[in-house]
């Protein structure tokens, strides 16, 4: 990232689309949801300059698919759906030994796989809310009560409280 002198002497910053900083920026930008005239205004550079870079620099384009606030969604929403479901996960060991080559130089073989399964229970609380939120006609902890009627107002003479 390099500097430009400013006509008061301060120095702007020079964004770049090859720069590790311009595209975290920019990847916190879409998450936030800022539009494309917000985020060039920002940069420094003009819409059409930042639709270039996303066009041509597989780095911009990643940072935009990967934190675009549907995609965002949609993973918290997967994993909601697979905490309040139960899910299953499986991790892969591999045993590696060293082998002498024909050549003399020495080679890592795979000698042994083991592939391990584990099992998520559902969990209540994420299913509940799950369906509090997506359902909340029929999941919701508050109950309406519709009391209507006609209320009567007794009103006591003044023989009748001496009794």
């Amino acid at each position: 990232m390099k500097t430009l002198p400013q006509s008061n002497g301060q120095p702007v910053r020079r964004y770049r689309p090859t720069d590790q900083a311009t595209v975290a920026l920019i990847a916190d930008m879409v998450r936030q949801g800022w539009s494309v005239d917000q985020m060039a205004a920002a940069l420094r550079v003009t819409p059409r300059t930042l639709k270039r870079w996303y066009d041509k620099h597989q780095l911009v384009q990643t940072a935009v698919s990967r934190n675009h606030p549907a995609i965002l969604d949609a993973n918290v929403e997967e994993a909601m759906y697979n905490l309040a479901t139960g899910y299953t996960t499986e991790q892969v060991e591999e045993t590696l030994t060293r082998v002498p080559t024909a050549e003399g130089e020495t080679e890592l073989i795979c000698t042994e796989r083991k592939v391990k399964r584990q099992t998520a229970a559902p969990d209540r609380q994420a299913a509940q809310f799950w369906l509090k939120n997506r359902r909340p006609e029929r999941w919701t902890d508050r109950q309406e009560h519709d009391v209507r009627g006609a209320f009567m107002h007794l009103v006591l003479d003044p023989v009748d409280q001496e009794l």
